[in-house]
């Protein structure tokens, strides 16, 4: 060996152990991502579920800041049904001459003002089903006229009970709580309360 050859500088060895002593020098992943930078398809999942969740609590709330209340006219359709119902009795039993013209009139009114009514809810996407309408069925007015009618005084207990419902029906069409801006649905509600009230004052309620 020449005395002025060098030796080959030795090259750095890497300890295979690093990565397991030394954590901070191994490459690290994003938590969101797998391989290749692309997101893990449970993350996906999970991404699109809760922007489903939001859409959905979203507009459950627009939904119920937006939606109206037809309860009220909805109770008006009741009512109609009802004071139809007792005119019917009357018309078919009562004895009075001018009581039966002022049945006829009752139902015949308050008969379109219902079809009215009704049609008005079903544009507002609100079916009525004749249960519905049946609700406000009152069986101790059936009784009463029952017990009139062996009393002969069927013509007058009738209208006291007819007119003590067409009374409430025209408070009712006071209190409707309907905000349409619609001129012909507001119009519909004005002919209803003024009707009501014409059909009071025929005997003088």
């Amino acid at each position: 060996m020449q005395p002025n050859a060098q030796m080959p500088t030795p090259m750095p060895t890497q300890n295979q152990y690093d990565q397991i002593l030394n954590p901070a020098s191994a490459p690290k992943k994003p938590f969101l991502f797998g391989g290749g930078g692309k997101p893990k398809p449970a993350i996906m999942v999970l991404f699109v579920l809760l922007v489903l969740i939001l859409v959905v609590a979203a507009y459950a709330v627009f939904t119920s800041l937006n939606s109206k209340n037809y309860d009220s006219v909805i109770s008006l359709t009741q009512r109609q049904e009802e004071i139809i119902r007792i005119s019917e009795l009357g018309l078919k039993k009562a004895a009075d001459p001018s009581t039966m013209t002022y049945l006829a009139t009752v139902r015949n009114v308050t008969q379109s003002e219902q079809t009215d009514t009704i049609a008005f809810l079903k544009k507002k996407g609100q079916k009525v089903s004749p249960v519905q309408l049946a609700l406000k069925k009152d069986s101790s007015i059936d009784t009463a006229l029952d017990t009139a009618e062996q009393n002969n005084t069927y013509d007058e207990v009738l209208l006291g009970k007819l007119n003590g419902q067409i009374a409430s029906y025209q408070r009712a069409t006071r209190s409707v709580t309907v905000d349409s801006s619609s001129k012909s649905e507001k119009a519909l509600f004005v002919t209803l309360t003024a009707n009501a009230k014409a059909i009071a004052g025929v005997t003088g309620n």
